[in-house]
């Protein structure tokens, strides 16, 4: 799908006709048409624009729905983090059987997810503390997949669209005394068809979780989607992007924590 920049770029009404459209072409990949470009010049301008353009996809993937899961990645220059809401339709529980495109998948990466047992409020008081709501930390496995045709030289801003070419979440075991865990020496190992991979000694790029989790409660609330009970927030990848393909047994371990194991097929 070819897409084309609106005329009069600065006007609010040419803003959000752009935005409409890169939603609605978005969302016209995500059902099965050709994938889109990622043309700089007809792409999201900024963080702003491409959050817009999260929600409107959502809405036209899944009406009336809120989310309730969410990508959450540490940028290393010291800016906020990204997040993203993922559609609902792709959160499953381990073990999961996905089928997957060849021509779209990029790989899978190994996270921990933490999971509400109540509704946090946003603000931290000296009565509250948003991150006391955690029910649990999770393994979590997602299947990274991209509408997006160049992929590789699309601009970061196409890519946060694209809900950070989320595919799905696989949602393993865990434990409810997340805050023992030793997130600084925590191992990650994934599997392939029973043969390690990937195996990382805290191997996340920030090695503390908690903060990244806290300025996700108050980024939900300030995008007018609260977290609830139930919801999950994952914190980016302790393994890197690991291509797979079809067929093959996959299996997310963290050892101490639990683990997550999907199978990709044709």
């Amino acid at each position: 799908m070819r897409l084309t920049a609106c005329a009069g770029r600065g006007g609010m009404i040419d803003r959000m006709t752009g935005i409409e459209a890169l939603a609605d072409a978005l969302a016209s990949a995500h059902r099965g048409a050709a994938i889109l470009g990622g043309a700089d010049d007809v792409g999201p301008r900024n963080v702003k624009d491409a959050y817009l353009v999260q929600e409107a996809v959502l809405q036209r993937l899944e009406p009336g729905q809120r989310p309730v899961a969410w990508k959450v990645s540490p940028v290393r220059d010291g800016s906020d983090p990204l997040a993203s809401p993922v559609p609902t339709a792709g959160v499953l529980a381990s073990p999961a059987i996905i089928r997957a495109n060849e021509r779209l998948l990029l790989g899978v990466e190994c996270e921990i997810a933490f999971r509400f047992g109540e509704a946090p409020r946003a603000q931290m008081t000296e009565a509250h503390d948003p991150l006391e709501s955690i029910a649990e930390a999770i393994v979590l496995m997602e299947l990274c997949i991209t509408r997006l045709q160049d992929w590789s030289s699309a601009s970061p801003m196409w890519r946060l669209a694209d809900f950070q070419s989320h595919g799905a979440f696989v949602l393993g075991s865990g434990r409810s005394d997340w805050r023992a865990i030793d997130y600084a020496r925590q191992e990650a190992e994934l599997r392939v068809d029973g043969r390690t991979v990937a195996r990382t000694v805290s191997g996340h790029a920030t090695r503390d979780l908690a903060p990244l989790v806290a300025w996700t409660v108050r980024h939900c609330a300030r995008r007018g989607m609260p977290l609830a009970a139930g919801d999950i927030v994952t914190t980016g990848t302790w393994t890197g992007l690991t291509a797979v393909r079809p067929v093959e047994e996959l299996a997310a371990i963290f050892p101490g924590i639990g683990e997550a194991r999907m199978r990709l097929e044709h």
